[in-house]
Formats: structure tokens, sequence, C-alpha cells
């Protein structure tokens, strides 16, 4: 069975994450709550199987709400039409 692993982002890193969003994402950026985003220079932690890198870790999706909702996590905000605020400061998301 494979191991899954995660480990934090060092500089070693940041180019591949900085290819690793452009490849999934369509450029090196994000956007959220009006403010555009640099991956590759934040803080976060990959995902490793058998210690090859296979993505990176986030919480932005429904499933990772309710894991955290379920273990006493409180949403602190909702943000509506907040994607087409996103579009507003990249245009390419869909």
């Amino acid at each position: 069975m494979a191991q899954l692993t995660l480990q934090p982002v060092t500089a070693h890193d940041r180019k591949w994450v900085e290819q690793f969003v452009t490849v999934h994402w369509g450029m090196p950026v994000v956007a959220g709550n009006y403010v555009v985003y640099y991956p590759h220079e934040l803080p976060g932690f990959i995902a490793l199987e058998d210690g090859v890198r296979i993505g990176l870790v986030t919480y932005d999706n429904v499933h990772a709400l309710r894991f955290y909702q379920k273990r006493g996590f409180v949403l602190a905000a909702l943000h509506r039409n907040a994607m087409a605020q996103a579009r507003l400061l990249k245009p390419s998301i869909p």
C-alpha cells in the first residue's frame, strides 16, 4: 500500500509549487477574498506518496469544511459571490 505523508513547503519546493499551481490552475496566482495570492511564496504543505510530491494540501472544499465542523471548528465567515469577485482579479478562473 502507498504511504501518504505531508511535509511543510520549503525553499527547495517553491519552484515546484509555482509549476504545480500553473499546470493545475492556469497561472501561478490564485484569488480569494478580494486578494491575489502567490502560493509559491506562502507557507503550506505538500502531499507525498512514497516520497514523491503529488499535490498541495488545501482546505477550501466542502468535505474539508464538514471535517472541521464535525470536530468543533466554527466557520467564521462566508463570503457570498466570492468567486465573481475573484474572477475580477483573475479573469482566467472558469
